[in-house]
């Protein structure tokens, strides 16, 4: 757990994100990123750099939901 969990918190960073929203587009794919979801980002690869291998953290995943 402790070697993937980078990586799970990496993957979710990229999955889930925090938007500045856009009045004039409904389509909220297209809305940028909110630049303290850009910092917050960062720092857990950065500081999470040595919970990572780089692998697919579908394992992580189960072992949390069990």
């Amino acid at each position: 757990m402790f070697a993937r969990f980078g990586d799970l918190c990496a993957q979710t960073g990229d999955v889930i994100r925090y938007t500045v929203p856009n009045t004039y587009d409904r389509n909220r794919a297209r809305w940028p990123n909110h630049p303290l979801w850009e910092v917050a980002v960062a720092e857990i690869v950065s500081d999470l750099s040595e919970m990572r291998e780089g692998e697919d953290p579908t394992g992580v995943k189960s072992v949390i939901r069990e």
